[in-house]
């Protein structure tokens, strides 16, 4: 008799979980639904929450398998718990079903990553972001009228520098040292000029210099024309008979040297580390009119002795017709994005070694697969065009678009030392940017107007994944945002147009 009861309270207790569990997975599945998906989802671009679509079928089979239970655990104890008895044991069934149900929820929902803090809109709304750094504590955001820096622990403005008087900001340093970075400015319609050093713990200005008077369209990478490293500021000055790579104190501004442009030459872009300063320069002999067809273009890289401006190195590089876009993406090792205006010309990223002898050239398009370092979108940081790419530890790691999409689902690395494809990882959804983070690669993917992002990370050697995607919960990002990981779980992205739904800046944690 006793062995009987204690069967039909069990049987009460257990179909008072699983109503528990229905009610709690009813709960949660549609308040996540209507909160992260505005009560709909489905597609490809608003695909359902991770695991909502499980946890709702779970709460309505739930509700069956409990209704059953319950309706035989009432026949089985009749007699032995009436009124609110049995009340109370199904209560304490359910109970007990919260911490284990919790469990099952947050596994079938996977890895998610939430919102800690998101910044203010952009106000004036014709403002735009220009590029970002990322510093110690704090990540600087430039756009077309000045400086902020955002605290990286809770976003708080730490300090804003507007630009000068009736200026706009038109480059950006790609890096920043010793706590400064450099900032290019100019008037509309005028050369981007003026050249201020900032410091980046409080905004002050350190000191402004003029360079040069040229074209101010002449910048295919708004970072191109300045650099900084090892104490010195590199200033990649225009204009007619002010065609030169200019080294300024980072300190103080004074100059420490200056190399012209040789004749019908002029500076392309400079990148610096602390052992190299690296120029790439185009040459055009003119056009002859008798013929109507231009002369010979050329165009060379040159690796100088950051402290003398000695050349170390030159290297023509296969150019012959204008150069479309060119990015410098490292200086030690030398890297460069080159793409002619020539459709059969090069379009590559080239590797040259410590001579200035090509180790690799690895075409942006090929049988197989197609590299998308630089973006499609209409949004995007002038100074900060390759958002999909990256050098690290002797390898070139891109976001890469196979036959027949029109995204890029995979990555790629490829050797400096010979132009190798050594890895390669698919993803279910678009990658949108890619990021270094101590030996790993953090990578976020999903659609540029879909409602969810994820971020993945990647062994830097091997390109295996270390996770299944951590659900950026909260985050609105544009096509290109840049990612900027901050350390401890933190990770901060920067939109260009933070006027709208898209706000400026944003951390997750």
């Amino acid at each position: 008799m006793r062995g009987r009861n204690f069967a039909s309270a069990a049987l009460t207790v257990a179909g008072g979980a699983v109503v528990g569990l229905a009610v709690m997975y009813h709960l949660l599945g549609w308040t996540v639904l209507v909160i992260e998906s505005g009560g709909g989802c489905g597609g490809r671009y608003s695909p359902c929450p991770r695991g909502i679509g499980t946890a709702i079928l779970l709460a309505f089979a739930f509700t069956v398998a409990g209704a059953l239970l319950l309706q035989k655990a009432r026949e089985a104890t009749e007699r032995l718990l009436r009124g609110h008895r049995f009340t109370a044991v199904v209560l304490a069934g359910a109970v007990l079903a919260v911490w284990p149900g919790w469990l099952g929820y947050q596994w079938l929902r996977g890895p998610h990553a939430e919102l800690v803090w998101q910044a203010a809109a952009d106000r004036p709304s014709s403002v735009r972001g220009v590029g970002n750094w990322g510093v110690d504590g704090a990540v600087v955001r430039g756009r077309t009228d000045g400086l902020t820096s955002y605290a990286v622990g809770d976003g708080a403005e730490r300090w804003n520098l507007p630009a000068p008087a009736r200026e706009s900001v038109c480059r950006m340093s790609r890096g920043t040292a010793d706590g400064t970075g450099l900032v290019g400015s100019g008037r509309h319609g005028k050369p981007c000029a003026t050249v201020t050093a900032v410091d980046l713990e409080t905004g002050r200005v350190l000191w402004t210099e003029r360079a040069g008077k040229g074209d101010p369209h002449r910048n295919y990478d708004a970072a191109a024309g300045l650099a900084v490293a090892g104490g010195l500021a590199v200033v990649a000055e225009t204009g007619a008979g002010t065609e030169a790579v200019t080294a300024l104190s980072l300190e103080d501004g004074s100059r420490a040297w200056s190399r012209k442009a040789g004749r019908g030459c002029s500076v392309s872009g400079v990148h610096a580390s602390d052992s190299r300063v690296l120029v790439v320069s185009s040459c055009f002999d003119g056009h002859d009119y008798a013929t109507d067809q231009d002369d010979e273009r050329t165009a060379d890289a040159a690796a100088l002795d950051p402290r003398t401006g000695k050349q170390q190195w030159r290297a023509v590089l296969p150019v012959e017709s204008t150069l479309e876009n060119l990015s410098l993406l490292s200086a030690d090792p030398a890297v460069l994005l080159v793409d002619e205006e020539d459709e059969r010309g090069t379009a590559a990223v080239l590797a040259l070694d410590d001579s200035g002898r090509t180790t690799a050239t690895i075409p942006l398009a090929g049988r197989t697969e197609s590299l998308s370092a630089l973006p499609e979108w209409t949004t995007g940081f002038p100074a900060r065009p390759v958002l999909r790419a990256v050098v690290h530890d002797g390898l070139f790691a891109t976001a890469v678009t196979a036959p027949g999409d029109d995204e890029p689902y995979g990555v790629a690395a490829y050797l400096l030392a010979d132009g190798r494809r050594v890895w390669g990882t698919e993803f279910e959804e678009p990658v949108r940017s890619l990021a270094v983070r101590g030996d790993e690669l953090a990578l976020v993917t999903g659609h540029e107007y879909g409602d969810r992002s994820l971020l993945h990370i990647l062994e830097g050697r091997t390109g295996i994944r270390r996770d299944e995607g951590v659900v950026l919960r909260g985050a609105k990002l544009e096509g290109g945002a840049e990612h900027l990981p901050a350390g401890k779980g933190m990770h901060v992205f920067v939109n260009s147009d933070g006027t709208g739904d898209h706000r400026p800046a944003l951390a997750l944690r």
